[in-house]
């Protein structure tokens, strides 16, 4: 066991270190995410008074796809520090350092493992997680809220009733999640799963009823609205058993190739394009990565049993190979339990305890050097350069464009934000150029925007391109960016 003094002096230097690789890459610039942009502008409608409402397309509308439960966190913030885009930062960065310090403290009710102490060095020190400590994203408020409904939900195994307070803060926790990010649900089903397995089903239907009381408001809000936003999207994605079976083999593949190294060893790897030779190299990288999981989850559940943070990894990751989105930064919420496992694996595959220490501290090494380097590179180029070419563009907008102008492009949600208050919609993903024409005509767009941004393997010229091709009489062009790759805008004539 380790000492209490020695263990306090190990968690103010994981913590230390962990401040300044989060503050280090602070900066006050927009944030270039969608969901960033998303989540103020709905925290900004709040501060307004109109509720809770999407106003970036031309017409305002009641939200029901993003959770309430981020933009009500950013509402004093946006009340009091209004396009201030450190505030919402340094917000992220108290909260991972929150969740740091409740993971340090509860590796022994969690995990029952004291050397588990790797863990919260190896998460606290992820360069992945270090970058989205300063985002203005759900990953981090969600992840913590998340771990805490494990953790109660831990104690309240161990109670023998099924009503306790530990009943109440676990559901209380696990509503928090889900009203952060809507895959918090998984949290309710793991339990069930969970408490199905240890033949205490009372606990089980006790935990989700308490749960189900508390979103119960968001699920009637989103329902008379409309139809859920998630559902009707996995839907429209998803034709058949066929076309889900294809998509969970894409999603397997993806995330062993590209996302698990990523993951892992951010930013070493992820600039490798899938389609390059040296892909199969980091495939084979992810594979092994995969195995060594696996292999971990599977030695871990031999040895000590089944616990609720197990199946709800599996419950997790069901829904996550199962969605229409795939990503590393949806792996996250997950990466204090795929850490467990990953040192769980090198502990029982490398019997020398000096050689799986050895391979800890190298992990931990690469991510404080991939951390280090990504701070180098957001202080020096916070954008990408076709970011910075769309962003000339959208100042030729915000300069230039009346006010009541719709503007249509990829990133209609930063293009509102970043202009105070042009409002837009975002392109038909269709190669369809008369579909696209209509709804452009149909919604009196005033202008388009084509730009070099690739989300996955396409960009809005894969769109639009054609389009202004295919209607030349339609499209004028109104502005062209200096920066390469190129950014235009074309007025559209009506």
């Amino acid at each position: 066991m380790v000492k209490t003094s020695n263990r306090n002096i190990v968690f103010f230097m994981i913590i230390l270190i962990a401040a300044g690789l989060c503050a280090g890459g602070l900066r006050g610039d927009l944030p270039f995410q969608e969901d960033s942009c998303i989540y103020l502008s709905l925290a900004q409608s709040m501060v307004r008074g109109i509720g809770y409402t999407y106003t970036v397309e031309p017409q305002d509308r009641p939200a029901n796809y993003h959770p309430p439960g981020y933009p009500a966190m950013l509402v004093p913030l946006a009340y009091f520090f209004p396009r201030n885009y450190i505030a919402p930062k340094i917000l992220s960065i108290v909260l991972t350092l929150i969740l740091i310090a409740i993971i340090f403290y509860s590796l022994g009710v969690i995990f029952k493992d004291d050397r588990a102490i790797f863990v919260a060095a190896l998460l606290a020190f992820n360069s992945l997680f270090i970058f989205y400590s300063r985002q203005v994203l759900t990953e981090i408020p969600y992840l913590l809220f998340s771990f805490i409904t494990v953790y109660f939900l831990e104690l309240y195994s161990k109670t023998k009733r099924a009503a306790s307070r530990y009943l109440f803060i676990a559901a209380f926790s696990m509503a928090a999640a889900f009203y952060t990010r809507s895959i918090g649900i998984s949290l309710a089903i793991a339990a069930l799963i969970y408490f199905m397995f240890q033949r205490e089903i009372r606990k089980g239907v006790s935990l989700a009823s308490v749960f189900f009381i508390f979103i119960l408001p968001w699920i009637y809000y989103g329902a008379r609205i409309s139809k859920n936003s998630y559902i009707a999207e996995f839907e429209g994605a998803t034709k058949g058993i066929g076309e889900l079976s294809r998509r969970v083999i894409y999603n397997l593949a993806a995330t062993v190739g590209k996302e698990l190294p990523d993951l892992f060893f951010y930013p070493f790897l992820n600039s490798i394009d899938p389609r390059s030779f040296i892909f199969i190299f980091k495939f084979l990288f992810g594979s092994a990565i995969a195995l060594l999981l696996a292999w971990g989850f599977l030695k871990k559940i031999r040895e000590n049993g089944f616990w609720f943070f197990d199946a709800y990894s599996l419950v997790y990751l069901c829904f996550y190979f199962s969605w229409t989105h795939h990503g590393a930064r949806y792996l996250v919420p997950l990466l204090p339990f795929l850490l467990y496992y990953l040192f769980f694996g090198i502990k029982s595959l490398v019997r020398r305890e000096s050689f799986s220490k050895g391979a800890v501290y190298l992990i931990i090494f690469l991510n404080i050097a991939g951390g280090i380097k990504e701070i180098i590179r957001e202080r020096n180029n916070p954008y990408l350069l076709e970011e910075r070419s769309f962003i000339s563009a959208v100042d030729w907008l915000k300069n230039n464009a009346p006010r009541k102008s719709v503007i249509l492009s990829r990133r209609n949600n930063f293009v509102y934000m970043y202009t105070n208050g042009l409002r837009g919609l975002k392109l038909l993903v269709t190669t369809d150029t008369r579909r696209q024409y209509n709804y452009i005509m149909d919604n009196k767009v005033d202008y388009i925007v084509i730009d070099r941004n690739k989300i996955y393997r396409d960009d809005a010229s894969d769109y639009l391109l054609p389009l202004v091709r295919d209607y030349p009489d339609s499209f004028e062009m109104a502005y062209l960016s200096h920066e390469k790759p190129e950014t235009s805008v074309y007025k559209v004539i009506r």
